[in-house]
């Protein structure tokens, strides 16, 4: 975000011990950035220090035009920094804490999700949950009295691995929002809004399934290759494989499997040199169908 109001991106983040940190972008434009070193910003003339993992965002929470600091952390708090200076020179005094909502490693996300006029509260936790918070005061003062596990279609709650760190975003650019969701194992994970309905007002919490086919490891290979893929919950899964010409191979893979990570090893000694492809078919107990595909790389 544009921090200091100059026309360019600047980089706001949250560091492990608990301190935010400004990165003015000094560079031509936003096409070559290049960032300064880190100046820790500061609440009441001291740096602002919450209990490790600081995880802030910027929003105009007050409504008077200026942006504002909030700021989860390993504590159970999202801690409110109003900015008593200007948008070219954000300053800022003590700090009120958010009534109602508690979440260890709580990472806050503010936008309106039911369209309603008023900005709502989203929150990804420590134990991998993201919570929707609405909003039941007004735009200008946020008031929270009750939470919502967001779900997939199949009523499952959205949920990752663990500390879950969250950005709502319109990722495939269709007019809704949809979620990126980091956890601690290093996945991102894609939540795309299911569209039912597209205003979100009367189901926020309707999101697709999240899952995840990797690039087969090593590739380029020789002779073996193992396959990955996570699924959300215990699925019916198809590993369907192609020559470059689209035949299918002999050694697909078909089976239930449970929710995780799994693994398929494959060799291939008997198969030549060149492009392969290999898909991905998954049904869950719901009727639910969803595929991806990669490609490989065989080098004898």
């Amino acid at each position: 975000m544009d921090w200091d109001e100059d026309g360019d991106l600047d980089l706001i983040i949250g560091d492990y011990v608990g301190y935010v940190v400004f990165y003015e972008n000094t560079g031509i434009d936003n096409g070559l950035p290049d960032l300064a070193t880190g100046r820790r910003i500061k609440a009441n003339g001291e740096e602002i220090k919450v209990s490790f993992d600081a995880a802030p965002v910027i929003a105009d929470w007050n409504n008077d035009g200026r942006k504002d600091l909030l700021v989860g952390s390993e504590k159970y708090e999202i801690r409110v920094y109003l900015n008593k200076g200007t948008n070219k020179s954000p300053s800022f005094g003590e700090y009120s804490v958010i009534e109602n909502v508690s979440h260890w490693e709580g990472h806050p996300e503010i936008l309106d999700l039911n369209n309603d006029g008023k900005k709502d509260l989203l929150i990804g936790d420590g134990d991998g949950n993201v919570v929707f918070y609405p909003n039941t005061g007004s735009d200008k003062a946020p008031a929270f009295t009750e939470s919502l596990n967001l779900q997939l279609t199949n009523g499952a709650a959205i949920e990752v691995e663990s500390i879950a760190h969250l950005e709502a975003h319109d990722w495939n650019e269709d007019g809704t929002v949809d979620l990126l969701v980091g956890e601690e194992e290093g996945f991102i994970n894609i939540f795309l809004n299911s569209n039912q309905p597209s205003s979100l007002a009367e189901e926020p919490q309707n999101f697709l399934h999240n899952l995840k086919l990797f690039q087969n490891y090593p590739n380029p290979f020789n002779n073996q290759t193992t396959i990955q893929f996570h699924l959300p919950s215990s699925m019916y899964v198809r590993v369907l494989l192609y020559n470059s010409a689209g035949e299918k191979m002999n050694k697909s893979k078909e089976g239930y499997f449970n929710r995780g990570t799994h693994s398929i090893r494959l060799s291939t000694n008997e198969w030549t040199s060149g492009v392969y492809f290999y898909n991905l078919q998954a049904t869950d107990d719901k009727g639910g169908h969803f595929k991806a595909g990669k490609k490989m790389l065989l080098i004898q």
